[in-house]
């Protein structure tokens, strides 16, 4: 390195930064392409929430607490009026908590009708 010209040294380091310079951008560039809205990281999150979204009812559907209700005033066992009792409870504790989780987001104001219900 030492029998090299001040030029060639200049252009070696210039060249290694360049090079640096390269794979930092490409790494920069392969991240916000996987993380990105609509990238592959995002769409496996929409997934599981869409996955989720069907599989259980929503807490402020009103009409699974109508059911426990219903099978509550139709049945004469002890033990399964204590257990629709307990259902219903959970339902109400789900639901409450859903509401006051939307009370405190900022919503558009065609949101808010339906939550006012």
């Amino acid at each position: 390195m030492k029998n090299l010209k001040l030029g060639v040294k200049l252009g070696l380091g210039f060249g290694l930064v360049l090079l640096l310079l390269v794979l930092v951008s490409l790494s920069a560039w392969n991240t916000i392409e996987t993380y990105k809205v609509n990238g592959p990281v995002y769409h496996r999150i929409v997934q599981g929430k869409d996955m989720l979204a069907d599989v259980l009812p929503p807490p402020l559907f009103i009409l699974e607490p109508w059911s426990a209700i219903l099978e509550l005033s139709t049945t004469t066992d002890k033990t399964e009026i204590e257990n629709d009792a307990k259902e219903l409870a959970k339902l109400k504790k789900d639901y409450d908590d859903r509401r006051a989780f939307w009370a405190k987001e900022p919503l558009k104001n065609y949101m808010d009708f339906f939550l006012s219900c």
